[in-house]
């Protein structure tokens, strides 16, 4: 009886527990797809904090040539290019400014900053905006 008992526990037969070396080659295949989908997904989330984080930055820098040009008295505001802070990777900065009625009582201020974005794609933020002339 105890002879039968330890025949059966180290006989080796087809229904034994354990896995195959077929099975074990697709659990890794899928464990790799698994983890290759997870790294691109994180190599993704960086790319676009990288983005926004250059959007944010080219935001601030509009807003401080906007608000810039609103200091400045009204007959003063013209096309004009602030000094380059440097804060984007070729970052230029334009600003427009149009009569927008015939009495010059309003001008619209559009600000546009352009850069080279760290995937070497050009990128531009708009920022628009009118001034009023107060006698």
């Amino acid at each position: 009886m105890i002879n039968d008992m330890i025949c059966r526990i180290f006989s080796h037969k087809k229904n034994s527990r354990g896995f195959t070396l077929a099975e074990l080659l697709v659990a890794m295949v899928i464990l790799a797809f698994v983890l290759s989908s997870l790294l691109l997904f994180f190599i993704n989330c960086l790319l676009m904090n990288e983005a926004n984080s250059e959007l944010i930055t080219a935001a601030h820098d509009a807003e401080h040539v906007l608000e810039l040009t609103k200091a400045m008295a009204y007959a003063a505001i013209a096309n004009s290019a602030y000094a380059d802070w440097g804060n984007l990777r070729n970052e230029q900065r334009q600003i427009d400014i149009t009569e927008v009625t015939t009495g010059g009582y309003y001008k619209a201020i559009t600000v546009t900053v352009r850069w080279d974005g760290k995937i070497n794609r050009r990128r531009e933020f708009k920022l628009f905006t009118q001034v009023a002339r107060t006698n």
